[in-house]
C-alpha cells in the first residue's frame, strides 16, 4: 500500500509539471509524440529526487539528535503551506493565482526556515515541540493572500472554480 502511495505521488507531481506548467507555458505541445517519455522521464528523476531527500532527512537528523518521526513531522509542515493555499482556491473567489503564488512562497520559506531557527539551532532539552513548527508558515499562507485581495482584487472569472460558484 506504501509502494502504490508513493508512486501515485510521483506520477501525480510529473503530472503536475507537464500539464500545469510545460503545456500552460507552452514549452511542450500537448498531444506531441515525446509527450509520454517525457512524462516518464520526469516520474524517474522526481522518484529519484524524492529518495535523495529521504536519505539526507535521515542521515541529516543523526547528528541534531532527532528521530525520524520529527524530521518527518518538521518537513511534512510544508503540506500545511499547500493545504492553505489550496483552501484559498477553493473557499475565496477574490484571492488571485498571484496572491495565492507570493503566500505559498511566503509561508514555504517561513517553513523551510523555522526548523532551523526553532528546532535545529537550539540544545535538544530547549527545543519546543516538533509540532508546532509548521503552524507560523500555514498561517502566512494563510494570511497574505487574503491581505493582498484586500488591496488588489482578482479582476478574473472564477465561475466554476470555487464552492461558491459551482453550477449544478
Amino acid at each position: 500500500a506504501l509502494m502504490s502511495t508513493i508512486d501515485s505521488t510521483v506520477n501525480c507531481i510529473a503530472n503536475v509539471v507537464h500539464s500545469d506548467f510545460l503545456v500552460r507555458l507552452k514549452m511542450i505541445k500537448p498531444k506531441s509524440v515525446h509527450e509520454m517519455f517525457l512524462c516518464r522521464a520526469m516520474s524517474a528523476v522526481i522518484g529519484v529526487f524524492c529518495v535523495g531527500i529521504a536519505v539526507v532527512l535521515t542521515y541529516g537528523g543523526e547528528g541534531i539528535q532527532s528521530s525520524i518521526l520529527e524530521i518527518t513531522g518538521i518537513w511534512s509542515s510544508l503540506w500545511l503551506v499547500l493545504l492553505m493555499i489550496f483552501l484559498m482556491g477553493v473557499l475565496i473567489p477574490r484571492v488571485a493565482g498571484w496572491h495565492a503564488a507570493i503566500g505559498m512562497l511566503l509561508g514555504g520559506v517561513l517553513s523551510l526556515y523555522l526548523p532551523y531557527a526553532l528546532y535545529y539551532a537550539v540544545a535538544p532539552e530547549e527545543r519546543i515541540s516538533f509540532v508546532w513548527i509548521g503552524v507560523p508558515g500555514m498561517l502566512v499562507a494563510g494570511v497574505v493572500p487574503l491581505a493582498l485581495s484586500l488591496f488588489w482584487r482578482n479582476r478574473e472569472s472564477t465561475d466554476g472554480l470555487t464552492v461558491w460558484s459551482l453550477r449544478s
